[in-house]
């Protein structure tokens, strides 16, 4: 990734992040751009918030005084939608059939894999300190992330519970706890 300036202009190939001190992620994060000028923070509030102002996503912070209201409007269009957890695969696809049934190969959520990482398993981990930092510039995706897990928990429980009630998912196969007649 190369940093630019905020007008668009390549300023400095960026370091590798096990590279970065929690100092350079301070310093780099709230004006850290890709070269289509997205930021490198509040990515939830980039895709559900109100505001298109790229330099104002990438610097919220609880002090702004919109900050309530934006996390509220961010749990507003978050509620709408289905959530999934990779690592939860099959507790996922349970939810996807339950609320997006036409969604026929919602089972290859756990055997298809896309646009994987290249980054290979001995990578090293960023320095100590660094991820308090990267989350204190954060603090919105952090609290959306939350409310995520916690719709999923209750997305799958709806989801689990109407299984259980037929017998049947949602696309209408036999589920585990369904009895052979």
């Amino acid at each position: 990734r190369v940093l630019f300036r905020s007008t668009g202009a390549p300023q400095w190939k960026l370091p590798a992040a096990n590279e970065l001190s929690p100092g350079d992620w301070e310093a780099l994060l709230p004006v850290a751009y890709d070269r289509y000028m997205g930021g490198c923070n509040n990515e939830i509030v980039r895709i559900f918030g109100s505001k298109l102002d790229e330099r104002w996503v990438n610097t919220l912070s609880p002090t702004d005084p919109t900050f309530l209201h934006e996390l509220d409007q961010i749990a507003s269009r978050m509620s709408r939608c289905v959530i999934i957890v990779p690592h939860r695969c099959k507790e996922s696809v349970t939810v996807m059939q339950h609320y997006l049934p036409w969604i026929e190969n919602s089972h290859e959520l756990c055997t298809k894999k896309a646009n994987g990482s290249k980054l290979k398993a001995t990578a090293k981990a960023i320095k100590p300190n660094s991820s308090d930092v990267i989350l204190a510039h954060n603090q919105m995706d952090e609290l959306m992330f939350g409310f995520g897990e916690a719709l999923f928990e209750k997305q799958l429980r709806i989801a689990t519970a109407a299984q259980n009630a037929t017998g049947y998912n949602a696309t209408g196969n036999a589920t585990q706890n369904a009895t052979a007649t």
